[in-house]
């Protein structure tokens, strides 16, 4: 959730703008801040599709007690992030900000994707079972070079991809994470190198886009449907499940991974108590010292989503006790 909590320190702040030209001379600080900036971004930018793809290595267990406790945890952190709103700038309206909650552009749009891929994970996982190996490949390939087409290449808005804010792009990485669990290719020994290659792409890619003040190529290069961060979110993973590591202080916070993004993500917070104190020490200090700030501000963030993850927690335990 680190890596989430970043891209958003990146791309919500304004970090990122055509570079700064003085005559015929290129500020060669900036373009050399603006290449740090896009080697993060495309370092966190899959963190999105590699929570995804991790929910179809694992495999949802859909239950209606895990669907009201997905829900529950939901509305518990809009009531927190309503009341901090309310609390520190006042004049928050519920009813009059709920229509924007609930519309899929809100800043809670991965929340809306991600219910309805649990809601959608039984048939999923339905068809999954009937799918031999081949058959399972073939509509991998077929899936991707249709979002990376109608994605990625040429976005049309009717089909439901949306550059990868969609279920329907949810679905597609819940199955390639599913794919890499049940046909496991063989050890690579060259991962941890082609990741790196990928980031570099990326980044090289990006810094070329934005020399040229193409920042709508920068932002298609980043997007969460893009190919090479695809493939970066699944080399990822495949890292990370060749390894053997378990700590319980790290399963601890990844509980309350969840809660984070709703906690700083919300629609409530996300402008004024995340993004406004991010963009305010950028434009006094856009050097090494902010990402200092923007760590330990995350940080900050994730304590207190873990804090008040406790408490949900309890809550949740008790109000499931007096049900059952």
């Amino acid at each position: 959730m680190f890596m989430v909590m970043f891209t958003h320190a990146n791309f919500l702040s304004g970090t990122i703008s055509l570079p700064d030209f003085s005559g015929n001379e290129l500020n060669i600080s900036y373009l050399f801040y603006a290449c740090i900036v896009l080697l993060l971004q495309s370092i966190t930018t899959p963190a999105v599709d590699v929570f995804v793809l991790i929910s179809g290595y694992f495999g949802i267990r859909y239950s209606g007690r895990k669907l009201a406790s997905l829900l529950f945890t939901v509305f518990f952190f809009l009531a927190v992030t309503f009341a901090c709103k309310q609390f520190y700038m006042g004049g928050a309206d519920l009813w009059s900000d709920l229509p924007k909650l609930l519309f899929w552009g809100s800043s809670y749009w991965f929340v809306y994707a991600y219910i309805l891929l649990f809601v959608l994970s039984p048939f999923i996982e339905a068809g999954i079972k009937v799918l031999t190996e081949r058959a399972f490949r073939l509509f991998l390939i077929l899936f991707f070079a249709m979002v990376f087409v109608y994605g990625w290449v040429y976005p049309a808005p009717g089909l439901g991809f949306e550059q990868g804010h969609t279920t329907i792009s949810f679905i597609g990485l819940y199955l390639l994470g599913r794919y890499v669990r049940l046909h496991p290719a063989k050890k690579a020994s060259h991962d941890v190198l082609a990741y790196v290659s990928v980031i570099v792409s990326t980044t090289l890619m990006s810094f070329i886009a934005l020399r040229y003040g193409q920042i709508e190529i920068v932002w298609r290069l980043q997007s969460y449907c893009a190919p090479l961060i695809v493939m970066e979110a699944v080399l990822l993973l495949r890292i990370f499940s060749n390894l053997d590591f378990c700590n319980k202080g790290v399963n601890l916070l990844a509980i309350s991974s969840f809660s984070v993004y709703l906690l700083h993500g919300s629609f409530f917070t996300v402008a004024e108590l995340y993004v406004a104190p991010l963009r305010c020490f950028h434009e006094q200090h856009a050097n090494a010292f902010y990402w200092i700030f923007v760590l330990l501000f995350a940080i900050l963030w994730y304590f207190m989503a873990f804090l008040l993850d406790r408490g949900r927690i309890y809550l949740w335990n008790k109000i499931e006790n007096k049900i059952t």
